[in-house]
């Protein structure tokens, strides 16, 4: 049986990551997909009175699509997308998929800071222009990759 994500349309209209403050980097505002069992009558931590609908998107494609882009609006595009046009939905899910395998496979460094994969290895033309222009206030001075998620060297 598959599960699904559910979320708060308030959360999702207002995309807060403030208050999703126990994983910033994966979470997605508005969106629950940590329930064991489907919920009945659960309701959004923050709006009280709103409950939580039922999204189109299965918790493995939560899984990928988080990886793509934590916008929510992206991620209710998506959700409308499934229903409309599954088909292409599926093609844009494989796509990711591919994507994602390829980004890892090509990068097994991870950004000490945010943990993502967009690593890539600092050219030395890079780094050269970068000291001639800044000297020793230079940020990749004995700094060997670049993160281009968050920009962190190291």
């Amino acid at each position: 049986m598959q599960k699904y994500a559910w979320y708060c349309p308030h959360c999702v209209k207002e995309n807060d990551k403030t208050v999703w403050f126990w994983e910033p980097r994966y979470a997605i505002p508005g969106f629950y997909d940590t329930f064991e069992e489907e919920p009945e009558n659960e309701f959004c931590w923050f709006h009280t009175d709103q409950p939580l609908i039922k999204s189109e998107i299965t918790i493995d494609e939560i899984k990928v699509l988080r990886k793509v882009s934590t916008d929510p609006n992206f991620i209710m595009q998506m959700n409308e997308l499934k229903k409309t046009d599954p088909i292409e939905y599926q093609a844009r899910i494989s796509q990711f998929r591919t994507n994602i395998m390829q980004q890892e496979s090509m990068s097994g460094k991870c950004c000490p800071h945010c943990h993502s994969r967009n690593v890539v290895k600092i050219s030395m033309l890079n780094r050269a222009t970068s000291i001639s222009l800044f000297g020793i206030f230079s940020k990749k001075i004995n700094k060997t990759y670049e993160c281009k998620n968050c920009g962190y060297t190291w």
